[in-house]
């Protein structure tokens, strides 16, 4: 399976994903001084979470990603101020009609050609201005976190480009890491609520679907020792953006 119908399996399971919190963009907005000025540019941007995240605060928000599938959960919002297009990331650097104050990434840096995204930086950010590579998911403070993942890895495809941080690729192209944004809330689950949050993850959604029945029972078996009286599981949920500046 190639990248593009990946990601397409993936984003029917796209809102089992831990959304970005409220909270996490106000900061955002505040450290980065966000205005109805501010012209922003939204990379890989999938469904649109960061884009409609930080529309309140900007003037102007454009979103590009190459899965119309993604897209078209985005286009649903209606936000007068965003608007969403598509293209594959890889094939070319974006071009914008005029350079924007700030771009924003989310983990889909891992699978970014770092040369294009060189590209990408020059023609369409203003000099000096910030990247800001955001993510958000189940965090490490979740007592059950590690027995998801050894469940996980016995179906996970092996995954080629791990930096979804970004913290390398910015530094190979010339971008020093200058701070981190975060905020975290707390959250309860269901079982399947677990086992679609695993699905929305393009690396691993058709090994699961191959194998759901064991996967799901494998899981349920793994988590038992955490479940609560009412059913559910408790959990951390973060959300992050690391801030970066060109070096010169």
């Amino acid at each position: 399976m190639n990248n593009t119908d990946a990601f397409s399996l993936s984003a029917r399971y796209y809102k089992a994903r831990v959304s970005y919190s409220d909270k996490f963009f106000e900061k955002l907005a505040r450290a980065l001084k966000i205005t109805q000025k501010t012209k922003i540019l939204d990379l890989a941007c999938g469904g649109g979470e960061i884009s409609l995240g930080l529309s309140r605060y900007a003037g102007q928000v454009a979103g590009i990603d190459k899965s119309l599938a993604m897209l078209q959960n985005a286009k649903t919002q209606n936000v007068p101020n965003v608007i969403f297009y598509q293209q594959d990331l890889n094939q070319a650097p974006v071009m914008t009609e005029t350079k924007v104050d700030l771009v924003t990434i989310g983990r889909a840096i891992g699978y970014m050609d770092a040369a294009i995204l060189k590209d990408t930086f020059s023609n369409s950010l203003k000099h000096g201005c910030p990247v800001v590579v955001c993510g958000a998911g189940i965090g490490k403070q979740t007592p059950w976190i590690d027995s998801y993942r050894q469940v996980r890895t016995t179906v996970r495809q092996k995954v080629t480009h791990a930096d979804f941080q970004g913290v390398k690729k910015m530094k190979s192209i010339g971008f020093s890491h200058i701070g981190t944004v975060g905020h975290t809330t707390s959250a309860k689950y269901r079982l399947n609520d677990i086992v679609n949050y695993a699905l929305s993850y393009s690396s691993q959604t058709r090994a699961i679907l191959d194998n759901i029945e064991s996967f799901t029972a494998n899981l349920e078996s793994a988590l038992a020792p955490f479940r609560e009286s009412d059913g559910t599981f408790s959990a951390s949920e973060v959300s992050w953006g690391h801030v970066f500046r060109a070096n010169d």
